[in-house]
């Protein structure tokens, strides 16, 4: 950056034109304009964010000497006005992005937890119920039969009495994954 055009754009408030670096004292033994890609004409206007933080330049380069008009200089900090209003968009985008990603995984783990069994993972009595009476309706209006299995671990209070809900917790997550 020491060397660099755009580090003296980047600190002006304005427009920083030189029209002929190997004239200019600031860069006549710049190695940019020395040697490749032999800057001769540099235009740079800062691209400022609405907060006042200065991220760059939007430049324009050339090998040899030029002037640049109103007009040309007004187009160059419209240019630099547009990509900030881009860059300034894109973040915007992408903190929406975001934040709808946050929120799909927000409402997935609210789903989880109205659904399922935090212990198993399995779902829930309501759940249960709610896919039941599903089933029951589809088979109804299919002419299908329905079978409905129940499971009921015999004397597991004892299991966690003698051994520990610990142990007890461990037996259920073995079966529900069973």
């Amino acid at each position: 950056r020491a060397v660099s055009f755009c580090g003296h754009a980047i600190n002006s408030e304005d427009l920083f034109v030189v029209e002929d670096a190997r004239a200019d004292a600031r860069f006549a033994d710049n190695p940019l304009v020395l040697g490749e890609p032999r800057v001769c004409f540099y235009a740079g206007a800062p691209l400022t964010l609405g907060g006042g933080e200065v991220i760059g330049t939007l430049c324009a380069i050339d090998h040899v000497p030029r002037q640049l008009g109103a007009t040309e200089r007004s187009v160059l900090q419209v240019l630099a006005r547009h990509v900030v209003v881009e860059l300034e968009r894109r973040r915007q985008v992408d903190e929406l992005i975001a934040e709808m990603e946050h929120r799909r995984q927000a409402e997935h783990r609210y789903m989880q937890l109205a659904t399922r069994d935090p212990l198993t993972g399995l779902p829930n009595r309501a759940a249960l119920l709610d896919r039941l009476h599903q089933a029951v309706r589809t088979a109804a209006r299919r002419g299908d039969r329905l079978a409905f299995m129940f499971l009921d671990l015999d004397r597991f209070k004892l299991i966690n009495d003698s051994l520990g809900h610990a142990v007890g917790d461990e037996l259920l997550q073995a079966i529900a994954e069973r």
